[in-house]
């Protein structure tokens, strides 16, 4: 994965956590660190399933 697609995912999953929330003020960082972990289990995922 690119770094550029990476940012984009998790920016695009930030963003659906967020509005799913109510769009609450001052929690963009985290949303965004829950984004990335999401993400990331995945790719773990992804990864064993794959090997």
């Amino acid at each position: 994965m690119t770094r550029r697609r990476g940012q984009d995912e998790v920016r695009a999953r930030a963003r659906q956590l967020w509005e799913e929330a109510g769009r609450p003020a001052d929690r963009d960082l985290d949303f965004w660190l829950q984004a990335e972990r999401e993400l990331a289990e995945g790719d773990a995922t992804d990864q064993l399933r794959s090997d």
